[in-house]
Formats: C-alpha cells, structure tokens, sequence
C-alpha cells in the first residue's frame, strides 16, 4: 500500500473558499486530522 495522497482537485486555489461556504475549515486543518500534510497552492 503506498503513502495516501489527495486526488486533483477542480479550482484548488478556491477550496478553501468552497469549505468555508459549506461551514468547513480549511483543508489542511482537515486533512492533519489523518495525519496527512496539505500545502495550498498560490492563489
């Protein structure tokens, strides 16, 4: 089994906009709760 790792997101430079719409935080909070590391990309 390999290391996980997010599939391609759709307008990544906005997914944090998108959660926040949705009452979500922001994905690097989600994703360090599965002990995973996300870097946004530069808007």
């Amino acid at each position: 089994m390999g290391k996980p790792e997010f599939f391609p997101i759709a307008d990544e430079a906005h997914v944090d906009e998108r959660r926040a719409s949705m009452g979500l935080g922001p994905l690097a909070d989600y994703a360090k709760g599965f002990g995973l590391e996300y870097k946004p990309v530069a808007k």
